[in-house]
């Protein structure tokens, strides 16, 4: 079991300094107020390294299909993101874009959190 888990480690190694990117994790604590109706937005900003890859474009809404609009996939290693809480919003930062996480996976023993994100 130990070779096992030094191999995925060093595969790890390997694709993140091969593929990797930097990008932005943004986790957003929103408290509504319901005396004043203000949504105010608390945002924790971390810079990580994650795999990028397309997994499908969407039509932007109003654009009669003319325009898509790529949801992609983040994978991190595991122990670089912050604990996931249901209660707060994801958000990831990426080359002049910000993607809203749609949904998430673990792989590889627990070692690595693929983020399913679409663009805002």
């Amino acid at each position: 079991m130990e070779l096992a888990t030094t191999l995925i480690d060093s595969d790890l190694d390997r694709q993140f300094a091969d593929w990797g990117q930097a990008v932005t994790h943004q986790t957003v604590a929103a408290v509504f107020d319901p005396e004043t109706l203000v949504n105010d937005e608390t945002t924790i900003e971390t810079e990580l390294t994650a795999i990028v890859s397309v997994t499908r474009a969407e039509p932007t809404p109003n654009t009669g299909g003319h325009n898509r609009d790529p949801q992609l996939r983040f994978t991190f290693r595991t122990a670089d993101l912050p604990v996931i809480n249901p209660a707060e919003l994801r958000r990831i930062a990426y080359q002049n874009g910000v993607y809203d996480l749609i949904a998430f996976d673990v792989h590889a023993a627990g070692r690595v959190t693929i983020l399913h994100c679409r663009r805002r």
